[in-house]
């Protein structure tokens, strides 16, 4: 009841502990037990943090001059701690970061037109923001600051990050491993030296045990985002991909790599109001001329390439969330090339309709990453 929280709100106040209320103070708290009292105690001191730290926010975000009514209404109705720091995390102050570094290079309005207008053609709006000073000299430099600063404001949307971390929580598994040489003094914990369990069902006393290993640095924890991490990988982009608004339709911004019997060709497709969607070949290298395929890893970002002659070229570039299936394709069409009679009919598509997937390997799209 109201009128007994307020009297042990009050006691508690005063200096009185929960055992003293408890035992002695029955008569003012309505016989409130020590499990309730605590319970009471512990939920009190949390409120009065988040209402605390709320002020802090709402303080630091008004200095800045960026408090909206509708910020403000948001941070105002946050009932937990994690979501009020969500909604804070695009006004928290922070390192410089490469996104900060490409918007101090006048690069931010770029990165929101590309993803306002994905109709538009990257390489081409990014001449208009080269900035050699700033180290923006050239447009892949350009379109990497942009990158920067797209995937600094989707880490920083709280509705996103809130539906990501509930998924990992519904889904997500915890790995523990015992490190190397603490076999032995570690003993105690021999019971998690192997351990896979998902969060949902990892009982409490389990729990901090594993906490206490990885503290005494006998185990390394792992957090894997679902028992198919591939699949789990991909449910995040989706979920990602839905919250921002992004979608593949065919406009400048989607590439597609097709693999035929005959050559490897990046298509990329254009659509006319008047006529169905098209193709426009942008490289095309027959079999024949290729030596080698490998992925190529960068910040952010990373590169599906083939050697012709003594030199290596560019086919696709592709986001690093996209760099697993990359890999995959790599090694795929690696085997092909070594052996064209074995795996040409498992590994190609023979239409270069980008629409076409006839076959088991099916033309991936790869993004721009723009």
């Amino acid at each position: 009841k109201p009128a007994q929280v307020v009297a042990a709100v009050r006691l508690l106040d005063e200096g009185a502990t929960v055992p003293f209320i408890a035992r002695y103070r029955k008569e003012v708290t309505g016989s409130l037990d020590d499990s309730q009292l605590r319970l009471l105690e512990t939920r009190l001191h949390y409120l009065r943090e988040l209402e605390e730290r709320r002020e802090t926010i709402l303080a630091s975000i008004l200095e800045q001059g960026q408090l909206t009514p509708e910020l403000k209404a948001a941070i105002q109705a946050a009932e937990t701690k994690t979501l009020l720091e969500d909604l804070y995390l695009p006004y928290k102050p922070k390192r410089r970061t490469k996104a900060q570094i490409a918007k101090e290079a006048g690069l931010e309005p770029l990165a929101l037109g590309l993803l306002a207008q994905p109709e538009s053609v990257p390489a081409v709006s990014a001449r208009a923001y080269l900035n050699p000073e700033q180290g923006f000299g050239e447009v892949d430099q350009v379109l990497e600051g942009a990158r920067q600063i797209l995937m600094e404001r989707f880490c920083e949307n709280a509705t996103t990050v809130s539906g990501l971390r509930e998924k990992i929580w519904d889904q997500g598994f915890l790995m523990a491993k015992v490190r190397d040489g603490k076999e032995i003094p570690g003993a105690k914990f021999r019971d998690y030296f192997e351990y896979e369990e998902a969060l949902t069902k990892i009982p409490s006393h389990r729990l901090l045990a594993l906490y206490r290993g990885r503290n005494e640095d006998v185990l390394d924890l792992t957090l894997k985002p679902g028992r198919d991490e591939a699949a789990a990988h991909a449910l995040a982009k989706g979920f990602i991909q839905e919250q921002e608004g992004i979608r593949f339709e065919g406009r400048p911004a989607d590439e597609w790599l097709i693999v035929s019997a005959q050559e490897i060709s990046v298509l990329a497709r254009s659509t006319d109001n008047s006529i169905e969607p098209t193709a426009k070949v942008l490289r095309s290298i027959p079999w024949q001329d290729v030596k080698s395929v490998r992925t190529q890893s960068g910040v952010g970002s990373g590169t599906l390439q083939v050697r012709v002659g003594d030199d290596w070229i560019d086919l696709v570039r592709f986001s690093n969330a996209y760099a697993t299936r990359f890999h995959k394709i790599s090694r795929l069409m690696e085997k092909m090339r070594e052996f064209p009679e074995t795996w040409a009919d498992d590994l190609y598509t023979e239409s270069q309709d980008p629409h076409s997937s006839s076959h088991g390997f099916d033309a991936p799209q790869c993004p721009d990453c723009s």
